[in-house]
């Protein structure tokens, strides 16, 4: 009973410590800004990269040790769409109106 007991509060512990939406990237767009993020598959939230970090950690403009100044683009055009399975309309001919 008490070994049951541990590993139930073990396993609660380690589901309110990791988090159920694991992102490497912002969230937002999904893409990482920055190219040295982006070679390190959008994992620049921890990790200060330069000025381009504080866009997504604004904790990370201590991390800074001169004046930088960055500029970038990116053009994100998703193609999403969405289908719903639906069965046709059924006429019965009953006239119910």
């Amino acid at each position: 009973m008490n070994q049951r007991i541990k590993i139930a509060s073990g396993t609660i512990a380690l589901s309110l410590l990791t988090s159920t939406l694991l992102h490497a990237t912002n969230g937002d767009t999904l893409i990482a800004v920055g190219a040295k993020a982006r070679g390190m598959g959008g994992t620049g939230i921890a990790i200060s990269h330069g000025a381009e970090s504080t866009l997504i950690n604004p904790a990370l403009i201590t991390s800074i040790e001169n004046t930088e100044i960055s500029f970038g683009g990116t053009i994100f055009m998703p193609d999403i769409s969405a289908s719903m399975g639906q069965a046709p309309l059924y006429d019965s001919g009953a006239n119910i109106n």
